[in-house]
């Protein structure tokens, strides 16, 4: 046996192997990490948060193997009113009788339609298009976050989850919903 034919050799090579092998296939799933976690920061860091609002959560839904919709949740001690009159400045109006807007985070020209019906459509407006929910509760309310599904009004594996409580009363709730595609 010479020297070149050591166990000790052989499992250094060995131990080579096996990581240029998990390199390769760790490569692309840090990529797509990146890539999601690029697209989430692009989207928030545009998206104009009201002062002092408290981050609760995030909740996401996967909507087909190449998008999904994630939900952002704030809480404010601040009545709706305020908190509607303090986005008026950066987006289009609310709804009527709604509390939903939309909000282009890549400072485009969003399409007449969704600003009328204040969605975003994953087809065409993904990574661009924010929407901005509101939910107002009174002082002894405690504050319930709705689901994804409920915010979406849309059920998209067939089930609406009971809202989510929080330590939380009264205030205004607000969630910051937008679709990213997925790698």
């Amino acid at each position: 046996m010479t020297a070149s034919d050591s166990p000790a050799k052989h499992d250094a090579k060995d131990t080579h192997v096996i990581w240029i092998i998990i390199a390769i296939v760790a490569s692309p799933l840090l990529v797509c990490s990146s890539w999601q976690w690029w697209q989430n920061a692009g989207i928030l860091t545009t998206a104009p948060q009201y002062p002092n609002a408290e981050f609760i959560t995030s909740d996401s839904a996967a909507i087909h193997t190449e998008m999904e919709y994630i939900v952002h949740y704030y809480w404010v001690d601040a009545l709706i009113r305020d908190v509607r009159n303090y986005y008026r400045a950066f987006a289009y109006p609310f709804a009527f009788e709604s509390d939903v807007m939309v909000y282009d985070a890549l400072w485009g020209k969003l399409p007449q339609d969704a600003i009328e019906q204040q969605t975003c459509w994953y087809e065409e407006l993904r990574d661009s298009c924010v929407e901005i929910h509101l939910f107002e509760f009174g002082e002894s309310e405690p504050v319930l976050l709705p689901s994804i599904f409920a915010i979406r009004g849309e059920w998209y594996d067939g089930r609406l989850p009971d809202p989510q409580p929080t330590s939380r009363h009264g205030g205004t709730l607000i969630a910051y919903g937008y679709f990213i595609s997925r790698l």
